[in-house]
């Protein structure tokens, strides 16, 4: 069975995005600031380089002068429903967003 990552995006206080991730398509890298960024809010913690990521990755806008400008939407193709991650083999979990 595929290995998963859930990326829980929340966009408070007006909805939740979900995004589940082949773990084969998340570098090394992208892993580390997943990790950075889990449990952080833009404009609610302080910035770190996990949070400039999931906001370029996640974002459905093309990022110009962003430090991860090259991987800008990276990630956005993978949203997805509830009810397709039920029977899914998830691996890690990171939730993220940002306060609107």
């Amino acid at each position: 069975m595929k290995r998963h990552t859930l990326v829980i995006w929340q966009n408070i206080p007006e909805e939740t995005k979900l995004y589940l991730i082949p773990d084969d398509e998340i570098s090394t890298e992208q892993r580390k600031l997943l990790k950075e960024a889990n449990g952080k809010f833009i404009n609610s913690d302080p910035c770190c380089e996990g949070l400039d990521f999931v906001n370029a990755a996640f974002s459905e806008d093309e990022f110009e002068d962003h430090p991860f400008a090259d991987q800008a939407c990276c990630f956005a193709s993978y949203e997805t429903s509830s009810n397709r991650i039920k029977d899914v083999l998830i691996t890690s979990v990171c939730v993220t967003g940002i306060f609107l």
